[in-house]
C-alpha cells in the first residue's frame, strides 16, 4: 500500500465523516434543509469517487468517474454561492466596538501585590 493509498483511504472517511456532520449538525450553522441535502450527498458522492479513484488507479477513468467528481464540485460551488449569497442579503452583523467606552474610567485601579 502506498502512500497514496493511505490518502484516498483518509480522505473516504473524511468525505463521508463531513456528510454526517452536515446532516445532522447543520442546521446549527443556519442551512437549509435543501442545502444540507445537497451538500451531505454531494460529499457522500465524492467519498464514492475517491473509493473508486483508489481501485482504478486514477482520477479521471472511468470516464463517470470525472463526471461525477465533476458533480460534486459543482454542488460545492452551488453551496458555497448560496451561502455568499445568503450572507450579502443579511443585515450586518453587530458592532461591539459601539457599547465600548474610549475611556480608561471604567478600568479598576491596579494592584501591586
Amino acid at each position: 500500500m502506498t502512500s497514496a493509498d493511505i490518502f484516498n483511504f483518509l480522505e473516504i472517511g473524511l468525505w463521508g465523516m463531513f456528510a454526517i456532520l452536515v446532516a445532522f449538525f447543520g442546521s446549527r450553522a443556519n442551512l437549509t434543509g435543501r442545502i444540507r441535502a445537497i451538500l451531505s450527498i454531494a460529499l457522500i458522492a465524492f467519498s464514492f469517487s475517491d473509493y473508486v479513484e483508489l481501485r482504478t488507479g486514477a482520477w479521471w477513468r472511468p470516464w463517470w468517474l470525472l463526471v461525477l467528481k465533476g458533480t460534486c464540485l459543482t454542488c460545492f460551488a452551488y453551496v458555497a454561492w448560496s451561502a455568499w449569497s445568503k450572507a450579502e442579503k443579511s443585515p450586518e452583523p453587530f458592532d461591539r466596538s459601539e457599547t465600548r467606552s474610549n475611556d480608561d474610567t471604567n478600568l479598576p485601579e491596579p494592584t501591586i501585590d
